[in-house]
């Protein structure tokens, strides 16, 4: 099956487009998108620690990083972790596609600045907000609907916290305790939204460190979940949707034939740019607006563009054009108040019109 076309018809898919939409989910982003640029895997760092400080024993990963640190000392530990980082500085297509995506808010566990960098690259460094986990009162202050984008880093972050990285065991256990105001205000962001794990293998430690934390400070939320995994066995699928809620898309039915012999990361990429391509602007309403002649460049548009952006001076007559253009276009009757409403984007306009020609309710 086309991957664009099966995900189209997907309802789980749908919805989590129209969330995101909407600006109503955020974005947990993994270690795997990491990966990708040359940021070692959770296995890699293992066995660097465990050549460091001479460990054989059979130990979880968390588990090793603590003893490391407890051999070496935490400044060669901390250098130790810095060196497999910071020469890694290049965002790869997955970062700069999140970064596409009309989402506010990233949370990631990733200490490494790839998703910062992606960000800044695409709303440029005045609209890109990152927290650590040592800016304290900070995260008391987030507001709910802020300007550009917010990059959240509860792990800790390599440039800006080299010496407070989460990523020993004991450092896991007591994350509560250390950095009270950190899940104060991850709690407040992920209250009243739907959130999107993408980049998460699940032989890591840090994809039960986040569910937990999700499950535990969201336990009131009413928002969805969803989870991109590639190749997930059917006991793991279930295990997901069951302990932590999760609405899962298995990448592997549906893309391991058009990406045969290439990463995951060509996998999720692939999802992203179908996720992506429901932010398009469609042809049709490219068209309307040029014709309209108010605003010339339609190349820059993005769902999440208000309409009052479009005319100067809240033009209401070129509103009422616009209206009168789409009816006709779409052969369908639109509310004038929806239309003239001053906070009203693209993607809420375009939703509406989709909504009235499936005979939904206004």
């Amino acid at each position: 099956m086309n991957e664009v076309e099966g995900y189209r018809t997907d309802p789980s898919f749908l919805t989590l487009s129209r969330e995101i939409a909407d600006e109503n989910c955020i974005l947990f982003v993994g270690s795997a998108v990491s990966t990708a640029a040359g940021v070692p895997t959770w296995d890699a760092l293992e066995n660097i620690m465990r050549q460091k400080a001479y460990i054989s024993g059979s130990y979880s990963p968390s588990r090793i990083a603590d003893c490391c640190r407890e051999v070496l000392g935490t400044r060669l530990f901390n250098k130790l972790i810095g060196n497999c980082m910071k020469s890694i500085t290049v965002p790869t297509q997955l970062h700069r596609r999140l970064s596409d995506l009309p989402v506010r808010f990233y949370v990631t566990t990733n200490p490494d600045t790839l998703l910062d960098r992606a960000i800044e690259e695409k709303v440029g460094l005045d609209s890109t907000r990152v927290l650590s986990i040592l800016d304290d009162d900070q995260w008391l202050h987030i507001p709910d609907n802020p300007e550009g984008k917010w990059v959240l880093k509860i792990h800790g972050c390599i440039s800006r916290t080299p010496d407070n990285l989460v990523i020993t065991e004991e450092d896991y256990l007591a994350f509560a305790e250390n950095y009270p105001r950190v899940v104060q205000g991850l709690s407040k962001v992920i209250a009243e939204k739907s959130i999107l794990f993408v980049g998460y293998a699940l032989s890591d430690w840090d994809v039960l460190s986040a569910l937990h934390k999700v499950r535990h400070v969201a336990q009131r939320s009413t928002g969805n979940r969803y989870f991109v995994g590639v190749d997930l066995e059917p006991p793991m699928e279930r295990f997901l949707q069951s302990r932590y809620g999760l609405r899962v898309f298995n990448l592997r039915e549906r893309a391991e034939a058009d990406h045969k012999g290439q990463g995951s990361e060509y996998i999720v990429l692939g999802f992203l740019d179908t996720l992506a391509k429901q932010f398009e602007i469609p042809t049709w309403f490219s068209r309307i607006i040029t014709d309209i002649g108010y605003y010339e460049d339609v190349g820059d548009l993005m769902t999440t563009t208000p309409i009052a952006a479009l005319f100067p001076g809240f033009d209401v007559t070129a509103r009422v054009r616009l209206a009168l253009k789409i009816e006709k276009e779409r052969e369908i009757q639109l509310p004038l108040e929806r239309i003239c409403d001053p906070v009203l984007t693209i993607g809420e306009l375009l939703s509406l019109v989709r909504n009235i020609g499936e005979g939904g309710i206004l």
